[in-house]
């Protein structure tokens, strides 16, 4: 049974990654499961057993692959006993990684810069997800006197558009982090 559901999990991960490409590549509307299904070696039935639909493939590849740590940062969002600037830390930290690891695994299949406009829309639901948490951190923040923020939607949008340049810009992990803790620490202050 273990090995069953260990093949299983493989061929959803491998659907996942190829789904991911190809939506990168072409869009929503450039590819179909059929495509997907064959770079798979699966046949359509497969990708709709385990996804139900296109868009529900689409959405596990929004919210499934592009977003795995949105568990935890809700956790430490909700967590009192972490400090605010802690919880920051956390967030930067995850938002980091999860930024570059996704990056760096698209610069493997598309070379062209030009494709990486999809690539956009794939991360943009973790940048909502991501501006929610960090609302969220802001507002305790401000309760607890540790910030003075007036609008901390729209601080939390502007952050978080930031923190995606500054991670898009830098390959080196110490100064991407230096300066997103730096941009943080100012744009709350």
């Amino acid at each position: 049974m273990t090995s069953r559901m260990n093949d299983t999990e493989a061929r959803k991960k491998q659907i996942l990654e190829k789904a991911t490409i190809f939506f990168a590549m072409k869009g929503y509307h450039g590819v179909g499961i059929d495509e997907i299904a064959d770079a798979c070696g699966v046949v359509r039935g497969t990708v709709l057993k385990y996804f139900g639909s296109k868009q529900g493939l689409y959405r596990a590849v929004l919210y499934g692959r592009g977003n795995p740590a949105g568990d935890y940062m809700k956790a430490v969002c909700n967590d009192t006993g972490i400090s605010v600037p802690e919880a920051l830390k956390h967030l930067t930290e995850i938002t980091m990684k999860q930024f570059k690891e996704n990056l760096k695994y698209m610069r493997k299949d598309l070379e062209d810069e030009e494709l990486l406009q999809n690539f956009d829309v794939l991360r943009l639901p973790v940048y909502r997800m991501q501006q929610k948490y960090l609302e969220k951190i802001i507002e305790r923040g401000n309760r607890e006197g540790v910030f003075h923020v007036e609008n901390p939607r729209i601080r939390a949008y502007s952050i978080m558009f930031a923190v995606f340049g500054i991670a898009e810009s830098l390959e080196e992990e110490e100064a991407m982090r230096s300066e997103m803790e730096e941009m943080i620490k100012r744009m709350l202050e």
